[in-house]
């Protein structure tokens, strides 16, 4: 991509920052497809909906990533096609579920391309095969392993999937030591607080950080900005949201959710180098992170439908603050 708008736009700045702005912009969008997906068929589809695209707002208002990505410092892809891999594979998981084998044929194949393309990403994505195994088992129906059609889609899903990751296999073959680099710089040895605090007392420290860097300070390896990855807004409803799963800690969103934070906070906890929060290690997580604030606040207005004027009320409430919200932070990080 940097290589076809620097052919575009030549040796400019804006050769840069236009693809990592491009790509964050359709994160937005593939983060909303995905969540609205995950949440079909536990939510109606007015909450589902809502789910989504209040999660889309936390990301946007976030002033780190709106710093990343205007200044384009790393421009990454992994979200885009994290989240449309994530999107993909629950939509063949429900289609096969509702309509047997022949239509998901294709969106089996989607899915296995997809997924084998997340790991042409940042070095992040190399955990994520954790991930859609996870989503794959919870949203799986039960009994799945006794319906032939769920093999006979998988068996798709593995040969597109094959074909996809084949020229990186063949590029490891020849070249090993790049795949090995990485994880060399930053293996769970290079980290010093594990030998100063033990196992335990880093998890400990790691979490606190996370806490800080969600709702007071980053205090990360590009901390240039030194903002929240969340307005305080969105930091109440993330709170909120943490509560609301717990009432809907049966419903398979929940768990989805869970799984996303937990598998993508482990590439900062076990390669980790430093004590601090790593930006850029943390991204897959981001999507499931503003996934909790949407369940957070469009929990609380969908279950208020049975009082159509409170639910009114609530929703424009929320619109209000979004908007002053959004406001404040344009304030605070373009200047007035």
């Amino acid at each position: 991509t940097a290589t076809a708008t620097s052919w575009l736009f030549g040796s400019r700045v804006i050769a840069l920052r236009l693809p990592s702005a491009f790509f964050s912009i359709l994160s937005f969008a593939t983060t909303y497809v995905a969540l609205a997906e995950l949440a079909r068929g536990e939510f109606d589809s007015a909450t589902r909906k809502r789910i989504a695209i209040i999660a889309v707002a936390a990301l946007a208002m976030s002033q780190p990533i709106a710093f990343f990505n205007r200044m384009g410092l790393r421009f990454s892809t992994q979200d885009v096609i994290q989240m449309a891999a994530v999107w993909a594979l629950a939509r063949a998981i429900r289609l096969t579920d509702l309509t047997g084998f022949k239509k998901p044929i294709r969106s089996w194949l989607v899915a296995g391309a997809l997924v084998s393309l997340t790991q042409y990403t940042y070095p992040a994505a190399r955990v994520l095969p954790l991930l859609f195994g996870l989503i794959f088992l919870i949203k799986a129906p039960r009994g799945w392993w006794r319906d032939k059609n769920f093999w006979r889609g998988l068996m798709f899903f593995s040969i597109a999937a094959f074909i996809v990751i084949l020229p990186q296999l063949i590029w490891y073959a020849f070249y090993p030591s790049t795949f090995l680099a990485r994880a060399g710089q930053t293996s769970l040895r290079n980290n010093p607080l594990y030998d100063q605090l033990g196992l335990w007392g880093t998890l400990l420290d790691k979490f606190e950080k996370y806490r800080s860097a969600l709702s007071s300070y980053w205090q990360g390896q590009y901390d240039q900005i030194k903002e929240p990855l969340l307005a305080p807004l969105f930091y109440n409803g993330f709170l909120i949201g943490i509560v609301v799963m717990l009432i809907n800690f049966r419903k398979r969103f929940t768990w989805v959710v869970i799984a996303g934070i937990a598998v993508m906070v482990l590439p900062d906890l076990i390669s980790g180098e430093r004590d601090w929060p790593h930006e850029f290690r943390l991204t897959g997580a981001y999507p499931f992170i503003g996934g909790v604030i949407g369940i957070g606040f469009g929990g609380i207005i969908g279950w208020l439908k049975r009082w159509r004027p409170l639910q009114a009320a609530a929703s424009l409430a929320l619109i209000a603050g979004i908007m002053i919200t959004a406001g404040q932070q344009s304030s605070k990080f373009f200047g007035d």
